[in-house]
């Protein structure tokens, strides 16, 4: 099981990541685009028309990734909800002690029964 969530977890993280890019590019289309300046990357896009980028600028494009990214991370936090991994694990309790409980399963020669 914990397999399982590690599992979910780094593709939460990458789906999350892809998204974040898709994101900022997509915002940067929009602004070479667009002709309103209220706009979030319209800032961002005319500074880098005009001059090279700076160190402000780079801290600014990194925060609004990190914002893009945390936004889809809560959105994909869904994927595999917590309920259904508590429902999984108590199958599986369940199962067990079914197995432990079947009589057909006992070894008559060793008198050894099922163990779970």
């Amino acid at each position: 099981m914990n397999k399982l969530i590690i599992i979910i977890f780094v593709v939460q993280i990458f789906l999350s990541s892809m998204a974040a890019c898709l994101d900022l590019y997509s915002e940067f289309q929009l602004a070479a685009e667009s002709k309103y300046d209220y706009l979030g990357m319209q800032y961002f896009y005319k500074s880098l028309q005009v001059n090279a980028p700076t160190e402000l600028d780079n801290v600014a494009l990194v925060l609004w990734g990190l914002q893009s990214f945390g936004r889809w991370f809560i959105v994909l936090s869904n994927l595999m909800s917590i309920s259904l991994i508590l429902t999984l694990e108590t199958v599986k309790v369940l199962q067990g002690e079914f197995i432990k409980w079947d009589i057909d399963l006992v070894d008559t020669d060793r008198g050894i029964t099922a163990k779970v």
